[in-house]
């Protein structure tokens, strides 16, 4: 990558970036899931009707499914700018060529 690209936000660095966030959000609800099912305070109590064992697997679970298809999402997005960059260097190296 050159500096050019870079300052002309042709090359996005931010998928990178997604991905390193996403293992670090994913420590953190797992985390937070095991924090919810066994240091709560009176775990065995039951807080308004939900067991805060079924909680902490429902955060450790649908928060990792979640929080993957969000990243995903925003990466796909990053991604198709990718594509229509390389798109537009091809239909500029034809004009060039004159094909």
């Amino acid at each position: 990558m050159n500096l050019k690209e870079f300052f002309s936000f042709r090359k996005m660095i931010s998928t990178e970036v997604i991905k390193e966030t996403y293992i670090v959000g994913m420590v953190i609800l797992i985390l937070g899931g095991i924090i919810i099912m066994f240091n709560l305070p009176g775990s065995n109590e039951v807080i308004g009707n939900i067991n805060p064992i079924w909680a902490g697997i429902v955060v450790i679970v649908a928060g990792n499914v979640l929080w993957r298809v969000l990243c995903e999402c925003l990466i796909l997005f990053f991604s198709i700018h990718e594509v229509l960059i390389s798109i537009e260097r091809e239909l500029k190296d034809r004009d060039i060529k004159g094909i």
